[in-house]
């Protein structure tokens, strides 16, 4: 085992952490460390990279990477860095190594002789092989094992990046074997800094239980919006819903367990008294059958919910309907592809016939009575009978009549399947009011049986 020279304690936003050091084996390292702490480089300096089983990393106060303390000390010497301390590494015996929890070692700028402020935890007890001889090792936990766990169970996101944040709050220095180097006092604070999060992080406050909890509630919130986004991107890639932002229209029903005999007039007149109807269509097959459901719409979103909370299992020709809000779109993606949502012009219409007819340059469109030259000049126009834009206009249509054709069909699909749920519940009751009324019936004759005797 190394021998423990001097001893540092770090207030975090989650409880004490007391740290060793091995001032004999990495005197330089620590002395930066040291230094650091005394002169509050630390305070308010919060974890930004956690990775669970494997490091926490701080110490980037200033956003830059962080500095040395001779660098502070004296910014025009360029002593930002410092040179490694591998040799316990590389020795026969008792080498320091990544090897279980709570080590602490320097992070470099991917380069040797990189090390400045930043500093890493060993969350794990895995032996960290590639970070041997490439990291000083420079000393170890020795209280504060729980706060470490805190850390390593800390929720991030997809850069490692802690979504409640992780700082250390004070820092104070218990046993300090180094004498000042020439001009620490002049950089050493009169006071504390101030607690500080910039507006730029992402971070909450999580400095009590109450505010922990309240983190945990935002964090949550967060991932289920993130996630729902995340679906309804992925709903619209494959073709399930025709935009990410389209919402099905308020003031549509959509009706079903309809009697075949029923006809458009008649279910109007039934809707009708809830407030002005717009459209009601009931859908049909091709042979003209009705397929049992169909779609009113309101004029107002309130008549709409009026007709469904007062609608609902009414008989209409002998036949109890069902009825919930519409969620198909297929007519608010018309609209949208046609720039009457967003705020967007319509599409401009075709040009007249006389125009178009203006727009042929052939031969033998020209005077009869012009001279040849102006005939040839005539013939050397380039025709512009817009033959590709109708081309690509009619390949449009034909898309959309498709991408309307699917949307119906899927709707119908999904129609169906709710007809026949509602069905099975309808006959499940049936069955369940049938065997109540054969037990009542078949308690009362035992009971008449019992009096006879």
């Amino acid at each position: 085992m190394c021998e423990v020279g001097g001893s540092v304690l770090l207030e975090t936003s989650k409880g004490d952490v007391v740290i060793d050091l091995y001032t004999k084996d990495c005197p330089k390292t620590c002395e930066n460390f040291i230094k650091l702490c005394k002169a509050k480089y630390y305070n308010e300096c919060a974890f930004h990279r956690i990775e669970r089983d494997f490091v926490a990393q701080c110490g980037d106060a200033d956003r830059k990477g962080g500095c040395s303390i001779w660098g502070l000390i004296d910014p025009r010497r360029g002593q930002r860095f410092f040179e490694d301390e591998l040799k316990p590494q590389k020795r026969r015996k008792n080498k320091l190594r990544h090897e279980r929890r709570g080590v602490v070692t320097m992070a470099n700028a991917g380069a040797p002789n990189t090390n400045g402020s930043q500093f890493m935890i060993q969350l794990g007890d895995r032996h960290i092989e590639y970070l041997d001889e490439k990291h000083t090792i420079f000393g170890e936990v020795a209280e504060g094992w729980d706060v470490l766990e805190k850390i390593n169970n800390a929720v991030v996101d997809d850069d490692s990046k802690p979504l409640s944040r992780f700082a250390i709050q004070h820092v104070h220095v218990l046993e300090d074997p180094f004498p000042d180097p020439p001009g620490l006092a002049a950089i050493l604070p009169s006071r504390s800094p101030s607690p500080e999060i910039d507006s730029d992080d992402d971070y909450v406050s999580s400095g009590s239980e109450d505010a922990h909890d309240a983190d945990e509630e935002k964090i949550s919130a967060l991932r289920e919006a993130r996630e729902a986004k995340s679906r309804e991107l992925i709903l619209q890639i494959t073709g399930d819903i025709a935009d990410a932002d389209l919402e099905p229209p308020k003031n549509v029903l959509f009706v079903c367990c309809l009697n075949p005999v029923t006809e458009d007039e008649g279910l109007e007149i039934a809707f009708s008294r809830f407030g002005k109807i717009t459209s009601c269509e009931i859908l049909r097959a091709k042979d003209g059958k009705s397929l049992q459901y169909a779609f009113i719409e309101f004029a107002t979103v309130k008549s709409c919910e009026q007709a469904y909370l007062k609608m609902e299992g009414v008989r209409i020709d002998d036949r109890r309907i069902h009825i919930d809000f519409s969620q198909s779109v297929p007519k608010v993606w018309n609209k949208w592809m046609s720039g009457e949502e967003k705020g967007k012009d319509p599409l401009p219409p075709p040009p007249p016939p006389g125009k178009a007819e203006d727009k042929s340059n052939s031969r033998r469109d020209a005077p009869r009575d012009a001279p040849a030259g102006d005939r040839d000049r005539e013939r050397d126009v380039p025709r512009q009978d817009g033959g590709r834009r109708d081309r690509d206009e009619g390949r449009d249509r034909d898309r959309d009549r498709d991408r309307d054709r699917r949307d119906r069909d899927r709707d119908a699909d999904r129609d169906r399947r709710s007809y026949r749920d509602y069905d099975r519940r309808e006959r499940e009751d049936r069955d369940y009011d049938r065997r109540r009324r054969d037990d009542r019936d078949r308690d009362r004759d035992r009971r008449e049986r019992r009096d006879r005797r």
